[in-house]
């Protein structure tokens, strides 16, 4: 395989409104160790990842740095913006002069394969951009006003995941761009979609769910991934 500089962007900059935690969803512990941890020891441990950054929501930044600052790899953790994309774009900033791809991950998905993280990361180094996708199981319907006004081939659909990765250049041009001309998207392949990269995809993974709502992880207690059962909490 040939190799090139790899940085990774973690977002964990969530406040987690939705988990119905009283702390930021990527602390709780899944065995005796926070979700933030695991998803950084999935890259930490892969060869061809050189650095972690990782972006904090700055009411917990300093007690990430102290839970962090172990990892050899994990090179800089930094507060992050009210938005993930802004988030994203202070990490990007913060990526190594030489990095050549940049993968960006959400915290909350511990679950990840090293196996998918190496297809994007292959991916990106064949296609300038790539993402891992899922062909969504049920029917597809676009509505409006409460009525449906189309049925969507869902074979032409996917259902976006992370990691994402990019050569820097595009990422950079990207994040650029939408900031230039004030433009939210709800990930960092429709910034890159923008500027007119071809974003490939690979395929996703089931188990690599995002821990979003206090539903999701109570599932992920019972998921192969999950080192303990129950879970412990701060």
């Amino acid at each position: 395989m040939i190799k090139a500089s790899c940085s990774v962007i973690i977002a964990s900059g969530g406040k987690g409104e939705r988990s119905g935690l009283p702390y930021p969803k990527q602390l709780y512990k899944l065995g005796n160790k926070e979700i933030l941890l695991h998803t950084i020891e999935k890259f930490a441990d892969i060869d061809f990842v050189d650095e972690i950054i990782i972006v904090s929501d700055e009411s917990i930044l300093d007690y990430t740095k102290e839970l962090c600052g172990k990892t050899a790899k994990v090179k800089k953790t930094i507060a992050g913006a009210s938005l993930r994309q802004a988030s994203v774009y202070e990490g990007l900033k913060a990526v190594s002069d030489d990095a050549e791809i940049v993968l960006v991950h959400d915290a909350v998905r511990p679950f990840v394969s090293s196996d998918l993280i190496k297809r994007v990361y292959e991916g990106a180094l064949a296609h300038g951009a790539c993402i891992p996708g899922l062909i969504p199981k049920d029917t597809v319907k676009k509505y409006e006003n409460g009525f449906v006004t189309q049925t969507l081939d869902r074979g032409t659909i996917v259902l976006a995941q992370t990691p994402q990765g990019f050569r820097k250049e595009i990422l950079v041009s990207a994040h650029n761009s939408a900031a230039e001309h004030n433009i939210i998207c709800t990930d960092d392949s429709a910034l890159a979609e923008r500027i007119g990269a071809k974003v490939y995809v690979t395929d996703g993974d089931e188990e690599n769910i995002k821990l979003t709502t206090a539903h999701d992880i109570e599932l992920s207690r019972a998921y192969p991934g999950n080192p303990a059962m129950p879970a412990e909490t701060l």
